[in-house]
Order: structure tokens, then sequence, then C-alpha cells
């Protein structure tokens, strides 16, 4: 980094990065201080886990949107209770 950050002050621009090829967090990685390389790792596991989030997502709504390309604009089903939803 050009010039020395805070742990902290690194911890609060880590949140606002969100993709893995970002310039600051490249710095960051190369930042050989252990509570940078923590803060590193942690936001690796953040963005893995909402990647996951992300693809469970997309494959719960799978059948949902291959009837919405067929045309149905309104979807029902019933729950593991038997309540309509």
């Amino acid at each position: 980094m050009k010039t020395a950050m805070s742990i902290k002050e690194i911890s609060s621009k880590l949140k606002t990065v969100s993709e893995p090829e970002d310039s600051f967090l490249k710095e960051c990685q190369e930042d050989g201080r252990k509570g940078v390389t923590d803060l590193v790792s942690k936001w690796q596991r953040a963005y893995e886990k909402e990647l996951q989030v992300k693809n469970n997502f997309m494959k719960m709504t799978e059948f949902e949107r291959e009837l919405r390309k067929q045309g149905f604009s309104v979807l029902a089903g019933i729950d593991e209770v038997g309540r309509v939803i």
C-alpha cells in the first residue's frame, strides 16, 4: 500500500469491496501484517458464503424461472404443512 492505513481503516474500506478483482483487495493481499491478512481471509469467507447463498437461491428458483419463461405469471404451491402459498 502506498500509505500505511490502520487496520481499522482497512476494515472499513474492505466492507465496500464487492469483487475479488478489486485493486484495494489485491493491495491488502500483499500487505504482510497479520491483522490485514486476517481481514482479507474474513472478506474471502464472507464472499464465498454470499456466492453459496446466491447459488442456493438459483437452484431453489429454477423451477419457477422455467415456468415464467413458458409464460406463467402466477405460481402457487403447498408447503409441507399443507398451507397454500
